[in-house]
């Protein structure tokens, strides 16, 4: 197992590797949408295209793209947002569209509107 750094100053939100590479396969732990001078923005989509940024930073990283992504968690903290979230996860994906759970919950950040993990396999191609 190999840790997939990013170039990121700023440390996780607690003990956990952002990234980690496993043979083929690239999991990104859960990301949110800050941006890069650390705010956050109140609009469920922005939040959604910013968060996949982040997601595609940490597979860059790995060798990788969103292209490659085969499974995707979603976190939102809201149910009246999931039709804005997915026009801005739609923007972000093409061809064939990663398996994908939508989960509505809690954040341990107040301002945290959505958090996504993915896994990429080096193999896979949109």
């Amino acid at each position: 197992m190999k840790v997939v750094l990013d170039g990121t100053a700023e440390p996780p939100l607690g003990p956990l590797s952002r990234a980690v590479a496993v043979g083929d396969l690239v999991f990104v732990s859960g990301t949110v949408g800050a941006e890069p001078d650390g705010s956050y923005s109140t609009d469920v989509g922005r939040q959604t295209t910013r968060t996949l940024q982040n997601v595609a930073a940490h597979l860059e990283a790995g060798g990788l793209g969103l292209e490659h992504v085969v499974s995707v968690t979603i976190y939102l903290t809201r149910a009246e947002d999931y039709k804005a979230m997915n026009e801005a996860y739609s923007a972000c994906f093409s061809g064939v569209l990663p398996a994908r759970t939508t989960v509505v919950c809690a954040m341990v950040h107040q301002e945290h509107l959505i958090e996504i993990s993915a896994i990429a396999h080096k193999g896979a191609m949109q």
